[in-house]
């Protein structure tokens, strides 16, 4: 029961309604409605340009013209940035997209087809910084596929060509991936911050990936696990001076979950990446992982197995490994006086012991039993992140006092080699 609208598509091939008829409908009874086609659609086509140039794939919407617009049709460019609508006679106001600043604009043209077709409405929008790419084979030919970034697929026209808005975040290295339709081709593209998508995109035969996750007892993890591919964007040294790789994930489309035995598989996987696969489980008190590297086209790849380990720290905070000791103490500088708002971390710790408070005091936990351990301390200043950096016993009963002064302080030598291939868990 309600108030109903029904409408003639003369075809349904072509975008567009007749003026419909309303009734109230009664439950239990049965109404008749009577439609009548009236006029003719009008054809209203047009081009959709931005720079002079046209713009292919560029979605168009027609609304009614008025106070209340709603959407008529939609349709989409052809590789010569024209488009058709088909629609009752009447007015109308077309509306197109496009970006200014990496931010999208719409841009809308009134039309009206109250007495003939309208032909030739020309719209033009603003694609600055837009990025303009063809997917192609290793021989030149034009491939059907799309561009996948941040879970926004961007899908070629005909000609194999792909419009893209620039990276939104300022500053960030973009991870992104062409595939082709038939999922035969993949390549994976990381771009530096203020690096635009090449014209031409040559997508190789993509590869797959196999492997195993495992713990130190040769056993599945006891409860599921999500193996995902993260691409590394940087590079720091730890407090240690271990080199340790920062990632960021390749986006949801590149995630499995293992089966029960442990085992999993990319079927397809983007030549081009420089690849970590990462395990983790809902909670994070699981984790383990594995340095890939790159792939060759077509290449079938078993990683082997990844060791699964607890996580020092779970989602209770408790530690799951031996060890559970917390240290306090108070930061001052080389006059005696508290330092505030220095934040304090051991080794490779993400999350820390907050800052120290008003009185210079801090606490820090989780750390191991009687051994010696180096301690960082950061401070954000008008000249950038500062820090000092300290090495203390675990077996002090005491309270610390440490002594803030950047001025001497030295990072811990860097020693031999590359460090560990195992990425963190978070960027920094």
């Amino acid at each position: 029961p309600g108030t109903y609208s029904a409408a003639v598509q003369l075809r349904p091939d072509q975008p567009g309604i007749l003026p419909s008829a309303s009734a109230d409908l009664v439950l239990g009874q049965e109404q008749v409605v009577a439609l009548e086609t009236g006029d003719p659609l009008r054809t209203i086509s047009g081009t959709v340009t931005a720079a002079g140039e046209p713009c292919a794939n560029a979605a168009v919407v027609m609304q009614l013209a008025g106070d209340r617009p709603f959407e008529i049709a939609a349709t989409a460019t052809d590789a010569a940035g024209a488009f058709t609508l088909h629609a009752p006679p009447g007015k109308y106001t077309l509306a197109a997209q496009g970006f200014k600043a990496g931010r999208p604009q719409v841009y809308t043209l009134d039309v009206d087809a109250t007495v003939a077709d309208v032909k030739a409405a020309a719209m033009a929008v603003d694609l600055d910084g837009i990025w303009l790419s063809q997917l192609v084979d290793e021989k030149g030919h034009p491939l059907q596929g799309f561009i996948d970034g941040s879970g926004q697929p961007m899908h070629t026209d005909a000609a194999g060509n792909v419009q893209m808005p620039p990276a939104r975040q300022a500053g960030a290295r973009l991870i992104l991936a062409a595939l082709s339709d038939d999922g035969t081709r993949a390549l994976g593209i990381s771009l530096a911050p203020g690096e635009r998508l090449a014209e031409t995109l040559e997508l190789p035969r993509a590869a797959s990936l196999t492997g195993k996750v495992l713990g130190a007892d040769g056993q599945p993890p006891p409860r599921p696990v999500v193996v995902t591919i993260g691409v590394p964007i940087a590079s720091r040294l730890d407090i240690n001076g271990n080199e340790i790789a920062t990632w960021s994930g390749a986006g949801q489309r590149w995630k499995a979950l293992p089966a029960p035995d442990g085992s999993f598989r990319f079927p397809v996987v983007p030549v081009g990446w420089d690849m970590y696969l990462d395990i983790r489980d809902a909670d994070g008190g699981l984790d383990g992982g594995v340095h890939v590297g790159f792939v060759q086209p077509g290449e079938t790849r078993d990683v082997g197995t990844i060791q699964w380990q607890l996580s020092r720290i779970v989602g209770t905070g408790e530690s799951q490994l031996p060890g559970n000791v917390s240290v306090s103490g108070t930061i001052v500088d080389t006059a005696g006086k508290p330092v505030v708002g220095v934040w304090v971390r051991y080794g490779n710790s993400t999350s820390g012991g907050g800052t120290s408070d008003l009185k210079g005091r801090f606490s820090l936990g989780q750390l191991p039993e009687a051994t010696e351990i180096p301690i960082e301390g950061r401070l954000r200043a008008d000249s950038g992140t500062v820090s000092t950096y300290w090495r203390i016993s675990t077996a002090a009963a005491r309270p610390l006092t440490l002594t803030w002064d950047p001025a001497t302080a030295s990072r811990p030598a860097r020693p031999a080699g590359r460090g560990t291939s195992r990425p963190p868990a978070e960027l920094p």
